[in-house]
């Protein structure tokens, strides 16, 4: 059974901007841009309305400054929950109501409309040959890139750390062949191997809420919501060829060609900050992921 996951250390290396009004429910990155799907809760102190608001949607957000590129919504009937880059679309799931769409990566504009049983929190895929997707309980669904959009997984495994089942799974990254996972209502992120279902890993992002109420970025009504929790987690295996590269965040091959290193990035509910993060775990090689095929099917 073994004993518990170590709990490891984390450095924040930059911090931007983002909407602090977005409800963040599923981050990540792609195109050399943030994507955020968020959720229809009301702002706080804002009075009580028949109908949710229509803020359930797809955004496309410039990293740097954190401003909304473009913003598709949903419909307010549908609370909008995680989201993912699968091949050359975008996938978007809801909590409740077993509805998902499919967007064009640029316009945003909806692709296809497809369905899954239960609950819906988090989905992401690993690049190659699993789309994960949660619901909020301590099991992961494994399905295929392929035919996702049916919602038939070929897999299940349980999450557990010192085989105890870790629940309220949420957001989900695939970050250097591991799947990581916001554990929902707390500031843990697990970091799960993806074939046994194992936690190997932990942070707990806590100093971070500390960080944003002593810079006084953080507005008081949301920050004692309840609501406004660690949830976001985006990854950038890096090994792409770029100019720049060398001069900034790169790594050189042999040959002489600059590449882009991976990158690592948290964020949540109604957060005003996005943090790039590197992790203290000597036992991960970082700069080999780009080189890593995805993990999660037998």
């Amino acid at each position: 059974m073994g004993g518990r996951a170590p709990l490891f250390n984390f450095t924040v290396v930059a911090e931007t901007p983002t909407d602090e009004d977005a409800f963040t429910q599923g981050f990540f990155y792609a195109n050399d841009t943030f994507y955020i799907s968020t959720g229809n809760v009301p702002l706080p102190g804002t009075p009580p309305a028949s109908t949710p608001p229509d803020t359930s949607s797809m955004r496309r957000v410039e990293p740097s400054t954190g401003k909304v590129l473009r913003k598709v919504t949903v419909g307010s009937s549908h609370f909008g929950e995680g989201s993912t880059l699968v091949h050359d679309e975008l996938a978007m799931i809801s909590w409740r109501t077993q509805a998902a769409w499919t967007f064009d990566p640029v316009s945003l504009a909806i692709t296809g409309n497809w369905s899954y049983e239960g609950e819906g929190w988090g989905i992401a895929w690993d690049g190659d040959e699993a789309v994960y997707l949660s619901n909020g309980s301590s099991t992961i669904q494994v399905l295929h890139p392929s035919n996702y959009t049916t919602g038939v997984p070929v897999r299940t495994f349980e999450v557990t750390n010192a085989g105890m089942p870790i629940r309220r799974l949420n957001e989900l990254e695939v970050v250097c062949g591991e799947l990581w996972a916001n554990v929902w209502l707390t500031t843990v992120i697990v970091r799960i191997d993806p074939v046994t279902g194992r936690v190997v890993g932990a942070l707990d992002m806590a100093r971070l809420l500390t960080r944003m109420t002593e810079a006084g970025v953080w507005g008081a009504d949301k920050r004692e919501s309840g609501s406004a929790v660690l949830n976001g987690i985006a990854w950038d295996r890096g090994g792409r060829p770029a100019a720049a590269a060398a001069a900034t965040n790169g790594t050189e091959h042999s040959g002489g060609a600059a590449v882009t290193a991976p990158r690592l990035w948290v964020t949540g509910k109604w957060w005003p900050r996005v943090f790039e993060i590197t992790v203290d775990d000597p036992a991960v090689d970082w700069g080999a992921c780009a080189a890593l095929k995805g993990a999660g099917l037998p």
